[in-house]
């Protein structure tokens, strides 16, 4: 079984990353701000300091448009000290409903739909840094670096995401609990004009229902500008509260 440190770093990893791809809204306003319910499964599976990530999302804009994401990959230990740690991962990614340069432009007077045409998935692959800081037995810090490659339009974005954690340890010695405070910024590398064009906030905890399972709430706040070509730009706020469930499997 996996270190009681080692399993309450790896969940509260996962449920600070439940919001880490955008949420797309049904919107067509210039500015708007809406609320939105999310749901999102995670399986961490392996044993040792490399496990493989399954990641199933779904998210529902309580208007009439779905979401699904989907995401396979890896993640692990590079380096670690008492006190210091360097996590990695990659990912390919599936996601549905992004929107893309060339698609609206509020400076020409048209209006944003911020989920973009209906239904079109794309593929996309990401990496990760993450290094790590143990400020006590119960406090990490961290700043998560993510890249990602986007073929549909050949897009690359670059995400910075510090956050604090808090896990508390109960009578048997292992984590029963745990809550995060992060925020997380998008730049856009080779498209949009307004830089950084989406800054994130996420806050949220888990509870060990089971010594291999964890569930909790998830809130997040989202502050998207789409441009266009110039003036005016688009602007969305918008608030997605939801649940997330992590799974521990060691074959």
């Amino acid at each position: 079984m996996w270190t009681s440190t080692g399993r309450a770093l790896a969940g509260l990893a996962v449920l600070a990353a439940a919001g880490a791809q955008p949420a797309h809204a049904n919107v067509t306003e210039s500015s708007a701000t809406i609320l939105s319910g999310i749901g999102e499964v995670r399986a961490f599976i392996g044993s040792g300091t490399w496990k493989a990530v399954v990641e199933g999302g779904y998210r529902g804009e309580w208007a009439d448009h779905d979401d699904f994401t989907l995401r396979l990959g890896t993640t692990g230990t590079l380096w670690h000290s008492q006190k210091w740690a360097l996590k990695g991962g990659a990912a390919i990614w599936r996601e549905f409903g992004a929107l893309h340069e060339g698609e609206s432009d509020p400076a020409a007077g048209q209006k944003v739909d911020w989920w973009g045409p209906k239904g079109r998935g794309e593929t996309l692959l990401s990496a990760d840094l993450t290094p790590r800081y143990r400020l006590s037995e119960s406090w990490v810090v961290e700043l998560r670096v993510r890249y990602l490659y986007g073929f549909l339009g050949s897009r690359s974005t670059l995400t910075f995401r510090p956050g604090i954690t808090r896990t508390w340890i109960g009578g048997d010695g292992n984590p029963s609990a745990s809550v995060y405070l992060q925020g997380e910024t998008f730049f856009g590398l080779n498209y949009r004009n307004t830089q950084p064009f989406e800054v994130w906030a996420y806050a949220g905890g888990l509870t060990a229902a089971t010594e291999d399972f964890w569930v909790g709430p998830a809130v997040s706040f989202r502050h998207a500008t789409w441009d266009g070509s110039g003036s005016p730009k688009a602007t969305l706020n918008q608030v997605l509260l939801g649940l997330t469930a992590v799974l521990y499997w060691e074959p």
